[in-house]
């Protein structure tokens, strides 16, 4: 139903596209809204392209030109085209680096607030971009005499802070030379207490930039050494400043900064008594203030008429541009007729395609179902099978233990028990018959032999079912394992127990201790082994047991299985445990197997490695 749907649905849009080019030639081009109709250049109209590379680079050399130059009104006009262009080609690294060096011409001139604004997103970008700390750290250099002028001491002191932080921290000589520069004008223009140290700072930065070549900051300092140097009354010192300050310029001839030379100069001389120098700079200073009122008020001007020509260009292409789309809509709404008709049937082709690929994937999909379906019932299958072969094993091992419960009994309660009362008898024929002496001799051997036959059978029934399992916990019954086999041989054996804390089941018990009874009587009887290790731990849930031996080791690809390793594997197996066993000729042998102490635990058995 769904597919029978769309294919009516796009047949009725065909219809709907073929209808059209009829009803647009009923109506006449004036009647037609442009806006409506200007479909077909949206792109053009609504997305701008991305500005040509060559265009930049020559806006780039331009800018940075009138920069050198000194012409910052230029600058100014060339940098603010540069930045638009770059965030058109969404190259915003490149768009704030920009800004910061529109930031510095804005400062130099005196425009604080565009400056601030500009310093704000710059920062604002640079601080979440760690690759860039310098750029950061020259945006903190321009932030802080900006806001000092601003009147914004809080917001100076905090990017003050922040640039020493990131001088520590990049260690560069440029960056060094700039929070000295930046420290110098904040302790100038906050803490009139702590001149001295001002000037420190202006000339930790002067001598750091006669090292990098950078003079601009150097006669930066000197002004700002000046301004010092006046509110101190140290007229001379200032007059010597500005024009050490002047004569660093000679080379940039930075209008602006010598303007502010000329003032101050002007003012110190006069305080001086020289009042025919001073009147020289004062003239020098109105001369070149006229001169850049006169450029900025030429390239507002000139700014203006670009602006008022390029729109009026823009108006009579718009209109141009309007009626050359009017006569060609009629045009191409009679294409769109034949276009509809090749999309109608390609969709439908499509459809029809989409169909066949659907239904062809779904019985792909049914099969790889049945196929995998298929392998999960053969795996579930192995894995009852694996269980009905767990449980016969489980059977086979309880049967073995029962077994030697009933032999143990058996052997304790009728063979003991009749071999004690042959012994009393015979004690009684010892003691109570006077006519059998000459058979005293024989009798006592007897006696003897009947005496060692019941520590025997005391013996095989304490090996078949040890007294120590009888509720006496885990390390209890492997300690008396343990004392009972250094009793009988040389090897010393050493028991270490770690974090035994969860009860283990008796059933558990039981397999464990026949485990570590083989692994120390392989280690004492076919290894010869001198020192034993014998190491309990308990640990997420799982019981770590391992025996070491010092023995003599065997190549486990060459070695042959005897009865105890493949009852060692049997248990294991019902134990749900894992072994590992690492062994070499001459180097002993090392057994690790861990048992889950959880009934919900399966490790499957990985064999011996």
């Amino acid at each position: 139903m769904r597919v029978i749907s769309i294919i009516w649905l796009a047949v009725l849009v065909a219809v709907g596209i073929l209808l059209l080019p009829q009803s647009a030639e009923s109506q006449k081009p004036r009647d037609i809204p442009f806006p409506s109709v200007d479909w077909y250049v949206f792109w053009d109209s609504v997305v701008k392209k991305p500005a040509d590379t060559a265009l930049l680079d020559k806006l780039f050399y331009q800018a940075h030109k009138a920069r050198t130059q000194r012409d910052f009104l230029q600058a100014v006009e060339y940098f603010t085209r540069l930045m638009k262009l770059q965030l058109r080609n969404r190259d915003t690294l490149a768009h704030y680096k920009t800004s910061l060096y529109l930031a510095d011409i804005y400062s130099q001139m005196g425009y604080y607030p565009e400056a601030a604004r500009l310093l704000t997103k710059a920062l604002r970008y640079f601080r979440d971009r760690p690759h860039h700390k310098e750029q950061e750290a020259y945006a903190l250099s321009l932030s802080v005499p900006v806001h000092l002028h601003s009147g914004d001491i809080p917001l100076a002191e905090n990017h003050l802070l922040e640039l020493e932080k990131l001088s520590r921290q990049l260690q560069h000589p440029e960056v060094r030379m700039r929070w000295y520069f930046a420290r110098g004008m904040w302790l100038a223009a906050t803490e009139p207490d702590n001149y001295p140290e001002a000037l420190e700072a202006l000339d930790s930065a002067i001598h750091l930039s006669h090292t990098l070549g950078k003079e601009v900051y150097t006669a930066k300092s000197l002004l700002y050494k000046a301004n010092i140097y006046q509110h101190i009354d140290s007229t001379e010192e200032a007059v010597k400043a500005l024009l050490q300050a002047l004569q660093t310029d000679e080379g940039r001839k930075n209008a602006f900064f010598r303007r502010q030379c000329f003032r101050k100069l002007a003012d110190n001389l006069q305080q001086l008594g020289k009042f025919e120098e001073a009147n020289l700079y004062l003239n020098a200073y109105i001369q070149l203030n006229d001169s850049l009122l006169n450029r900025e008020r030429q390239s507002i001007i000139n700014r203006l008429i670009v602006k008022y020509e390029t729109e009026q260009k823009q108006r009579e292409i718009q209109l141009l541009e309007d009626e050359r789309r009017r006569r060609e809509l009629q045009v191409r709404l009679k294409q769109v007729g034949f276009y509809a008709i090749a999309v109608t049937i390609t969709a439908l082709l499509i459809i029809v395609f989409v169909m066949g690929v659907y239904y062809y994937n779904r019985l792909k999909s049914n099969q790889i179902i049945i196929e995998q379906q298929k392998k999960i019932n053969e795996q579930r299958i192995k894995e009852l099978q694996r269980e009905k072969e767990l449980a016969t094993m489980e059977s086979m091992l309880k049967g073995q233990q029962l077994e030697r419960a009933r032999v143990a009994r058996d052997l304790h309660d009728s063979l003991g028990g009749l071999l004690s009362t042959i012994r009393l008898r015979f004690d009684e024929l010892i003691h109570g018959s006077s006519k059998a002496t000459h058979k005293t001799g024989e009798i006592q051997k007897i006696k003897e032999l009947i005496h060692l036959a019941c520590q025997e059978v005391r013996i095989i029934a304490r090996n078949l079912m040890p007294n120590s399992l009888d509720g006496l916990g885990l390390e209890e019954a492997v300690r008396e394992l343990i004392r009972k086999y250094q009793k009988g041989s040389k090897a010393e054996i050493n028991l270490q127990c770690y974090n035994l804390q969860t009860p283990v089941p008796q059933s558990k018990i039981i397999h464990i201790y026949h485990i570590i009874q083989e692994l120390l009587h392989n280690s004492i009887k076919h290894a010869n082994a001198r020192h034993i290790l014998v190491q309990l731990t308990e640990q997420d849930g799982y019981l770590q047991i391992l025996v070491e031996d010092d023995g003599t080791g065997y190549d486990p690809t060459t070695a042959h299985r005897g009865m105890g390793t493949e009852n060692i594997r049997f248990r294991v197996n019902y134990l749900h445990a894992e072994i590992n066993v690492q062994t070499a000729p001459d180097e002993g042998t090392s057994t690790l197997i861990v048992v889950p102490l959880t009934e919900d635990e399966l490790v499957l058995d990985h064999g011996s490695k």
